[in-house]
């Protein structure tokens, strides 16, 4: 979606596809913002989508800031992104289903 967001504005989309923070960096911008006993934990939720189309509606219905540049495509960049994914995820299809892994880094602390 990247390639066809920038193939098609011809400049970087504002909305970074991936963001990626070290853990130590989480905890300086919660103790910056005055929170004390702060506290990052790195978590994985597990999960499944029962077909590829599940998968694709909350990104149809603009549902977050990636699909939100998805939306701003042409009909036809659509379409290739949707056939792009589609053909990317079908190796981890299994007996139709869309199996999900998720990381996340959880910060805590006391106001």
């Amino acid at each position: 979606m990247r390639r066809q967001a920038v193939s098609q504005s011809g400049s970087a989309p504002r909305f970074s596809s991936i963001c990626r923070i070290a853990p130590t960096r989480l905890e300086g911008l919660l103790t910056s913002g005055g929170f004390q006993e702060v506290r990052v934990e790195r978590q994985t939720r597990e999960g499944s989508f029962d077909s590829f189309h599940e998968y694709l509606e909350p990104i149809q219905a603009g549902i977050g800031s990636i699909p939100q540049i998805y939306l701003i495509l042409p009909d036809a960049a659509q379409r290739a992104v949707r056939q792009e994914v589609r053909t990317r995820l079908a190796e981890f299809e299994s007996g139709g289903r869309l199996p999900m892994s998720v990381e996340m880094l959880i910060g805590t602390g006391r106001a």
